[in-house]
C-alpha cells in the first residue's frame, strides 16, 4: 500500500493542507478534529468522502475571515511630468 492510497488518508492531507494555507497553525487538537470530521463523514457512507469532507470543514474549524476582493486599485492623483497646468 503507497503513502496516502486510501480515502481516508487523502481527505486527511487534504483537510491539513486546507487548514494550513487559510493561516491556522495545525496542533494536536486541530489534526484531532480533523480525524474526527473523517470519521463522521465515513460513518455516513458516502461515496464522495472527499467532497463531503471538505463540505462540513466550516462546521468543524473556525476559519479566517476572508478579505473582500477589491474590485479596482483605489484612484489617487497623479502626474505624467508635464509640469504646472
Amino acid at each position: 500500500m503507497s503513502v496516502a492510497s486510501s480515502q481516508s488518508e487523502q481527505a486527511l492531507h487534504r483537510i491539513i493542507s486546507y487548514l494550513d494555507m487559510t493561516g491556522i497553525v495545525i496542533t494536536p487538537l486541530i489534526e484531532k478534529r480533523a480525524l474526527a470530521l473523517i470519521t463522521e463523514a465515513l460513518d455516513a457512507h458516502s461515496d464522495d468522502l472527499l467532497r463531503v469532507c471538505m463540505a462540513r470543514v466550516p462546521a468543524f474549524f473556525e476559519l479566517p475571515e476572508r478579505p473582500l476582493l477589491c474590485k479596482a486599485p483605489s484612484i489617487h492623483r497623479g502626474s505624467l511630468g508635464y509640469g504646472d497646468y
